[in-house]
Order: C-alpha cells, then structure tokens, then sequence
C-alpha cells in the first residue's frame, strides 16, 4: 500500500508532503512492531485484504475490510489507535499493529498519477 497524505497536512508540514507515495510498511525490529513509511518496498510492505459484510451498526457502509501484514513474523493487522491527535480541521488517529483484527477500514482507490499504485 502506498501513503496518500491528505492535502491538509501535506501543507502544514513538509515532511508529511515527503511522505506522500511512500510504501506502508511493518517494522518488526522493534517491539512492539511497529508501521513505518519507506521509501522503497520491503518485504513487510505487502499487505492482504479480507472481505467483511455484516458488519456492526453505526457503520456507513455495508461492507469492509480487514488488513493484515503479510509476513513470516505472525498475524498482524492494521488497526487504528485509541487516542487521536487534534489538528486544525480535524482529529487524526495513529495506525497500529495489532495481533487481534480489531478496525474494519473501507478501502477507496487514491486520486494522483500513480495509476492507483
């Protein structure tokens, strides 16, 4: 998965407008894991979606997914943290690993011109 930095914050710090396109990637060399944006792709930087329907009420949409890191490590799923941080126009929440699938995520395709990579 590549980082789509929202435009907000791309221009409020430079150095999350670096960030943009980089590859979401595991990093298991420290505990707990932890996610990192790289540069080039590792081979922590697969990640597996899983399908959800049913999903709990008070979602907006019917449907979900799960996303897991596809590692040799263990199960670890991209869940969101519990505390947010305030920005201007907005709260943002950290991504985490977990080895519970704990957030679903709806997942949509990224406007740019990286064909969606």
């Amino acid at each position: 998965m590549r980082a789509q930095i929202p435009e907000a914050l791309r221009r409020q710090s430079k150095r999350f407008a670096a960030k943009q396109g980089y590859y979401l990637t595991a990093d298991y060399s420290v505990k707990p894991a932890q996610l990192a944006l790289t540069k080039e792709p590792t081979k922590y930087s697969r990640w597996q979606f899983e399908f959800v329907t049913n999903l709990p009420k008070g979602y907006t949409y019917d449907h979900g997914y799960y996303i897991k890191n596809v590692n040799d490590v263990g199960a670890a799923w991209l869940v969101i943290g519990d505390a947010g941080t305030r920005y201007a126009h907005f709260i943002g929440y950290k991504f985490i690993l977990s080895a519970e699938k704990k957030t679903v995520l709806t997942v949509h395709e990224a406007e740019g011109d990286d064909d969606g990579k």
